[in-house]
């Protein structure tokens, strides 16, 4: 599901059935850009429930890879967790860790700034059923830093995270599909700091009040 360049070497992430059912593993895998032979990781079974899917990818300037996806918690779990992780150069992964509660957190991004602290973007499910924009920042280790998320003020809707970016000075830039009050759902592209301060938003909705999406 994505395709980075790590010192001219293809690497993706993605996902791979290895048994029937719900047995999904992700697959990391690094190409010789000379040759096409592979070096291969696989993030299977990590947090009990036979499921990691693989969505983005970042690699920073020391050609460190850090993949972010989507993972079940528990074997009988109904629910998603963010998993993140982190391979050297070589694709020896360096740590694994995951981010969630009770509800469904779905990763979309994962982006990178110039400290080399990565924020992933995606969906947080609200104890109601609907769905929020999310955004989280994590220190080059992993360590969480804060979290953040967007509803237009309306709790009783869904606002889906499509995209972000991070300007050379650090602000990180999101968009994506957000209910409107009457307007259906709007492209809504908020700008914040790297503290998680929101600076401004800006939400675009079509002449014809229906469906706009980033």
């Amino acid at each position: 599901m994505a395709l980075q360049i790590n010192s001219g070497n293809p690497v993706i992430t993605g996902r791979s059935d290895y048994a029937a059912g719900q047995n999904i593993e992700c697959p990391v895998i690094k190409y010789n850009q000379c040759d096409g032979t592979t070096t291969l990781d696989i993030i299977q079974n990590q947090f009990g429930a036979n499921f990691e899917l693989g969505y983005d990818i970042a690699i920073d300037n020391s050609n460190n890879i850090f993949i972010a996806g989507d993972t079940y918690i528990g074997a009988l779990s109904y629910y998603f967790n963010i998993f993140y992780s982190k391979y050297n150069n070589n694709l020896t992964q360096q740590y694994i860790d995951d981010y969630g509660n009770l509800e469904n957190q779905n990763s979309r991004k994962i982006k990178l700034d110039p400290s080399g602290n990565f924020y992933i973007g995606g969906t947080n499910q609200t104890s109601a059923g609907y769905f929020t924009y999310l955004l989280i920042k994590f220190n080059s280790n992993g360590v969480f830093q804060w979290a953040t998320s967007y509803n237009n003020g309306i709790a009783n809707d869904d606002h889906f995270l499509d995209d972000m970016v991070i300007d050379p000075n650090g602000y990180i830039y999101v968009s994506g599909r957000s209910a409107g009050s009457l307007t259906g759902f709007d492209i809504a592209t908020l700008k914040y700091d790297f503290n998680g301060n929101l600076l401004w938003t800006n939400r675009y909705n079509g002449n014809g009040n229906g469906y706009d999406q980033s």
